[in-house]
């Protein structure tokens, strides 16, 4: 299986590409002044108003660093009606993809009860890269909230 790769700090992240609809590179967001559970504000998308992210404040609760490598992943679930939905998430260093087997995960029983949205890992020469799973992150946000500020 192909998945993006991309950081948090100096951790490894992967996600399977085909939760990912496309990478655009930073723009400011629209902001909101919560941000509970890494919401870091709302993207404007090609029409759509798209709750967004920011990986590093989700899980090292500081924002991501604004530099030339740091992108959006737009992210999609499909939904039970047919509809697709739509997010942003902010990752630092997203500048490749990698090739894994199945067979190289192993279960992330550390942050089983914690973080629902980190699955698995694996264990290469490099370390250890946390595989994020697309539709978990979904939970983090409420799509009718989002649907309120447009």
């Amino acid at each position: 299986m192909l998945y993006l790769k991309f950081y948090v700090a100096n951790h490894r992240f992967i996600v399977n590409v085909f939760s990912v609809y496309q990478v655009i590179p930073w723009i400011y967001p629209i902001e909101v002044f919560n941000n509970q559970n890494g919401v870091y504000g709302l993207l404007k998308f090609r029409g759509e108003v798209l709750p967004l992210i920011d990986l590093s404040l989700l899980l090292q609760k500081r924002f991501s660093k604004d530099r030339m490598n740091t992108r959006i992943i737009i992210l999609e679930r499909a939904c039970e009606t047919g509809q697709c939905a739509k997010m942003g998430v902010i990752a630092e260093r997203v500048t490749d993809t990698v090739s894994i087997d199945s067979e190289q995960f192993q279960e992330n029983l550390i942050y089983e009860n914690v973080n629902k949205y980190i699955t698995k890992f694996i264990n290469d020469d490099a370390g250890i890269m946390r595989v994020i799973d697309a539709d978990a992150l979904f939970e983090l946000c409420d799509f009718d909230a989002v649907n309120e500020e447009k």
